[in-house]
């Protein structure tokens, strides 16, 4: 099952990688929401871990985009937001914009392995599946 870890800072996001492939996940690591969008059409990501705010963009038109996607399966990526804006800040945001899961920075590794592992059973079981 692929993971792609979308953040800048590269030690996160090394730390990320490293806890999913523990959990026997494969990972990639991009540092932009455009290079993302490529890569989930020609990858198949199964999940994206991404923070809230990349490049001058939110995590909003990210979501939004993979959505209207013709793909089926790439359409329906379930995306994870990874940040460090405090869940009860965002909480409206995130209803409203199709995220699958929120985990708060610093994130910790059970945290990050139980929301994956919900991403892959929905991702292969899923609607449309």
């Amino acid at each position: 099952m692929n993971a792609l870890i979308i953040d800048k800072e590269r030690t996160f996001a090394a730390a990320m990688a490293e806890i999913l492939a523990a959990a026997g996940f494969q990972t990639a690591i991009l540092d932009s929401y455009d290079d993302a969008l490529e890569h989930i059409l020609n990858k198949e990501a199964a999940m994206v871990f991404a923070p809230a705010f990349c490049g001058g963009s939110d995590i909003g038109v990210l979501v939004s985009k993979i959505r209207s996607f013709e793909d089926s399966a790439a359409a329906r990526t379930p995306v994870i937001c990874v940040s460090a804006v405090p869940m009860k800040d965002f909480f409206d945001t995130a209803c409203e914009i199709d995220l699958f899961g929120y985990i708060e920075k610093p994130a910790s590794a059970p945290e990050v392995i139980i929301v994956a592992r919900k991403a892959a059973f929905y991702y292969n079981c899923g609607p449309a599946a």
